[in-house]
Formats: C-alpha cells, sequence, structure tokens
C-alpha cells in the first residue's frame, strides 16, 4: 500500500464529511442570495411556488415557456409577477437573475419617473417648460426660431418636431460633437413643434439633461437616491456623453428582477410599502395616451399603451425585445429581456403573442374571449 492510499483510506471519512459540509455551506449560500431580493417587495410580495397559487393557468404558463426555448432562442429571461408576487421565473441559456443587461429604450421610461419626482420636489416647475428656459446658453442663435419654444411636453411625446442628423457632414457633426445638447437642439425642425410624433432618443437625452441640470445630480445618482434605493437596488452601470452625462434615451443595465420589481412599483401608482416614491398623479399622466398611433396603440410619457388579449396595458420598452408590461386589471407585470443584435430587430415582436398568452392565462375579467381559445 502506498502512502497515498494508507492516509486517503485512514482520513476517508474526515475527507467526505469536510467535502460535503463545503457543499451543503455553498448551497445554502446560493439559496440566500438567490432569494434575498424578494424580501423587501411589499404588499406581501414573494417567490410564490407556481403560479396558480395567484390564479394564472399553469398549462398555458407552460407552453409559454416551451415556446419561448424552441422558437426564441434568443430570449433570456421572462418573469411574471401577479398580484404583488412572483410567481415566474425562467432564464435561458446562460442568463440568470443577478447580471445586469442593457435594457436599450426601457431607460426612457425610468427618466420619464425621474423627471416626476423632480417635479414632485420642486426642482422643475413642470412640463410646461420650453427649451430656452432649460438649455438658454445651448439655444442660442438656433438656425430655427421654433426649436426654442419646444416643451418638456413635446420631447417627452416625442413631438419635439427635431430631425435626424442628415447622412454626410452634419451626421459627422453631430456625431464628433461633445456637447451633445447644443448639436440636437441645432438640428433641423422638420416639423412644427407639438404636431407630428417622431420617436427620437435625442428627445429624452434633453429631458435626462435638464432633470440632471435641474437637481445638481447625475441622472444616475439621482436614480439610486429617489426610485432605486427606495426598492433596495442600486443601478451601476449607464451609459455617458461625451461630456459626461447619462443618457437620457438608453446606455442603462439593469437585472430582470430589477425590472420586475420597477414595473411593480408603477403598477401600485408609484408606491413602495408605504412609501410613495413616484408621484401618483405623474403615473397616472405618464401612462396614458397623450398620442395616438393607432386604434389600439399610443404613446404617453415614454411609455407605450395598447391592449394584449383584450387588456389595457402600458408598457416599457428596448430595442431587440426589452420589455416591462403592467396590465393593471389583471395585477399584472410580464418582463422580458433579450439578446440585443441587431437581427433580433425582426424577431423581437415574436414575443408578444407570448405576452398575450400570459395575459390571458390570468383569466382577468378583462381577457377577451378569443384569446383563451
Amino acid at each position: 500500500m502506498t502512502i497515498l492510499a494508507f492516509y486517503l483510506q485512514r482520513y476517508y471519512h474526515q475527507l467526505i464529511t469536510g467535502i460535503s459540509l463545503v457543499f451543503a455551506f455553498a448551497l445554502a449560500l446560493s439559496s440566500e442570495t438567490f432569494a434575498s431580493p424578494m424580501r423587501d417587495w411589499p404588499d406581501g410580495g414573494t417567490h410564490a411556488a407556481a403560479g396558480e397559487s395567484e390564479g394564472i393557468d399553469p398549462v398555458i404558463l407552460k407552453d409559454v415557456h416551451a415556446a419561448i426555448a424552441n422558437k426564441l432562442p434568443l430570449t433570456r429571461s421572462i418573469l411574471i409577477v401577479r398580484n404583488g408576487s412572483l410567481v415566474s421565473e425562467s432564464y435561458f441559456g446562460t442568463a440568470n437573475g443577478y447580471q445586469q443587461y442593457k435594457v436599450a429604450s426601457v431607460t426612457k421610461s425610468v427618466v420619464s419617473a425621474l423627471l416626476g419626482i423632480a417635479i414632485a420636489e420642486g426642482k422643475l416647475a413642470g412640463t410646461h417648460l420650453t427649451v430656452s428656459e432649460v438649455y438658454p446658453e445651448e439655444s442660442r442663435d438656433l438656425p430655427d426660431t421654433r426649436t426654442n419654444g419646444i416643451t418638456l411636453d413635446q420631447l417627452l411625446t416625442m413631438r419635439s418636431g427635431l430631425g435626424r442628423p442628415r447622412p454626410g457632414e452634419d451626421l459627422r457633426r453631430h456625431v464628433r460633437s461633445r456637447d451633445r445638447f447644443r448639436s440636437t437642439l441645432r438640428l433641423p425642425q422638420l416639423n412644427t413643434p407639438g404636431r407630428v410624433f417622431k420617436y427620437d432618443s435625442a428627445n429624452s437625452h434633453l429631458v435626462g439633461g435638464a432633470i440632471a441640470r435641474a437637481t445638481g445630480e447625475s441622472l444616475l445618482d439621482y436614480a439610486n437616491a429617489h426610485l432605486f434605493g427606495p426598492m433596495g437596488e442600486k443601478v451601476t452601470v449607464w451609459r455617458r456623453d461625451p461630456l459626461g452625462h447619462n443618457f437620457g434615451g438608453w446606455g442603462m443595465e439593469l437585472t430582470p428582477r430589477q425590472m420586475a420589481k420597477l414595473g411593480l412599483l408603477i403598477l401600485n401608482k408609484g408606491k413602495w410599502g408605504a412609501r410613495q416614491v413616484v408621484p401618483e398623479a405623474w403615473l397616472r399622466d405618464a401612462t396614458k395616451t397623450h398620442v395616438r398611433l393607432s386604434e389600439s396603440a399610443g404613446y404617453g410619457y415614454y411609455f407605450w399603451i395598447r391592449t394584449f388579449a383584450g387588456c389595457e396595458a402600458f408598457y416599457a420598452a428596448g430595442r431587440g425585445g426589452q420589455y416591462i408590461v403592467m396590465v393593471p386589471d389583471a395585477s399584472l407585470i410580464v418582463v422580458v429581456t433579450t439578446n440585443i443584435k441587431a437581427k433580433t430587430r425582426g424577431a423581437a415582436p415574436n414575443i408578444v403573442p407570448m405576452i398575450e398568452r400570459v395575459v390571458a392565462a390570468t383569466g382577468a375579467s378583462c381577457v377577451a374571449v378569443s384569446s383563451k381559445d
């Protein structure tokens, strides 16, 4: 018998016991870390054992998850919150609940909430403020005087009238510009402000800059102190422009659970537990239709409005298939994250039928009969 074999035999039981304790400790630590974000959810919010405990048809949920796994391979996660409880949480591929993902234009909805907070604090007078009032230096000698009169309301509803940089020297000048506020305000005025909806992140960057100037804080710091902080969360990544201003239209990274908590906050009319984080009146205004896009769709203050399975809903949406869908009449939130790649532009809408099925699975009174077939 070799010396190694002798010691292995002699200390076999102690070795196995030690390894077992290490694995047990690691498993307990992993479980604890995974569960802890849910503890602070208000109104009894917990990670429920199964969807049927909150009145969601488990068969439909199973079908939805299978369809996502088989037909939408770029999907990373789908989370479902019903009646304040996280009843379903699924990740695909290497995704998990603790990774921060690029949420693209979901950032705009965060900026909307921050503006509501800043107005309530008296940092900004209201959405009637004009570009010339918010950006007095940058708005001097503008090529089109109509730009001076653009209001925060028009920026929030994508009706500023500003065009995008024209290909060629205009585009190169804008890209090279360090002062994105100034270069944005010098874009051509294609339409009279307030008349035509044209979705563009330049609008929301101006709104984000207005918040930062009025509060004296970066958007990231203000968001952590006044929006995510009260929910026990902290955002660490939010892209900046050349002068260090967080982009108002994109650039934020969130975990799927942070997205779910944000959706719950908004669905609860801005309250987190006993604290009113975002003014209820602001969210009521932000999530109503200010611009009618079609018979079934509209746009608010950086929130989209439409029906899912016959139920009125509002939602934050980002390029490539990032969603926080809130359905008040069903007391439901659906969060979806997808890999942001160029080829997802065409595939992203395929998630909408899945969201329709989740809404239908609640059996809420608003659900269209045809959605149950």
